[in-house]
């Protein structure tokens, strides 16, 4: 509100209010200074790499995430804790297929998803050996 006249303002109530009754305040923009965090997570499972796709698509669908790329496995996920994207890549070498998830947001958030991500990859990877 740059065109109010404050002074002006603050005249015409208190010819309604008694002064001492009347206070002001000046607020001014604050920019943030909270970066984005990233966690990262890998690991190697003994199963083909269709396997571990499907599986991948698995866990995001329980956590209902949103794909926000297909081309680039990227998805925003939103918790009761707040919202992260999240994207991952898969390769395979000699047998076994290795997954990097990047969580991208701010915490809980962060650790909460990361939590759950490496308990499903734990998990799953016991079960494929």
């Amino acid at each position: 509100m740059s065109d109010v006249d404050h002074d002006a303002l603050y005249e015409q109530l208190v010819t309604k209010v008694p002064e001492e009754q009347v206070s002001s305040y000046e607020l001014a923009r604050s920019e943030p200074s909270v970066d984005k965090q990233t966690e990262r997570i890998e690991r190697t499972i003994n199963a083909p790499v269709d396997t571990v796709e499907s599986f991948l698509k698995y866990v995001f669908s329980k956590r209902k995430a949103v794909v926000q790329s297909p081309d680039r496995n990227e998805y925003e996920v939103v918790t009761k804790k707040g919202r992260a994207d999240v994207r991952y890549t898969v390769s395979a070498e000699n047998g076994t297929t290795t997954t990097r998830i990047v969580i991208e947001g701010y915490e809980p958030t962060l650790s909460f998803l990361s939590e759950f991500f490496e308990e499903e990859l734990d998990e799953f990877s016991a079960s494929q050996q």
